[in-house]
């Protein structure tokens, strides 16, 4: 990965410029909810994930309900978009998750992937930082038991294939590295 040292510094470091007390980033506020839904859908209880086809089939018929339940775990978030003058875009931002997320498993269906877990936690070392943890926000596999790594953004922002690309994707290096030390499994792909 190529590391600039102002990120290593900036980010991984801590001395970046601390945040201002602006209102809230309105994707910043939708990823949340996004996440949870996709999270929902792939989760069937703390150890196993939906089968493709019932991830599917639960899409088709609870979308909805999967939505609320979103916004009702996501309260901020949820606060943010029910705002009066946020209503609009509220509706609007249920229809687009809608598409998204079955963009997505459109995705999976397409590479045959196996869904393994959504909001995959990890604990790995990784030099030179002690003991990194995350969350993995979609972990699958392969036909050929590799894994695939897919992190979930709500953004309109065009940059993240050529982060793949240019060696910048930093969070997924670091996921793909961590969970080959967790699993002893490889990592064949990841994406954005």
């Amino acid at each position: 990965v190529n590391a600039p040292f102002d990120y290593i510094m900036e980010n991984m470091g801590g001395l970046g410029a601390p945040e201002d007390d602006q209102e809230p980033n309105e994707n910043l506020m939708k990823g949340p909810i996004a996440h949870k839904v996709v999270e929902l859908l792939v989760n069937k209880n703390d150890n196993e994930a939906y089968s493709l086809d019932d991830i599917q089939s639960r899409f088709n018929a609870q979308y909805d309900e999967l939505f609320e339940q979103a916004m009702e775990a996501e309260k901020e978030c949820a606060t943010f978009l029910k705002r009066p003058e946020n209503v609009n875009m509220l509706a609007l931002f249920k229809e687009e998750a809608k598409q998204s997320i079955e963009q997505l498993i459109e995705l999976i269906k397409e590479k045959q992937l196996t869904p393994i877990r959504s909001e995959y936690e990890l604990t790995t070392r990784f030099d030179p930082f002690e003991n990194p943890h995350g969350f993995i926000d979609l972990l699958l596999e392969d036909a050929a038991h590799n894994l695939v790594i897919i992190d979930l953004k709500w953004s309109n922002s065009k940059t993240y294939p050529d982060k793949i690309k240019n060696g910048e994707a930093y969070q997924l290096y670091m996921y793909k590295h961590a969970v080959e030390a967790q699993t002893a499994k490889t990592v064949a792909w990841y994406a954005y």
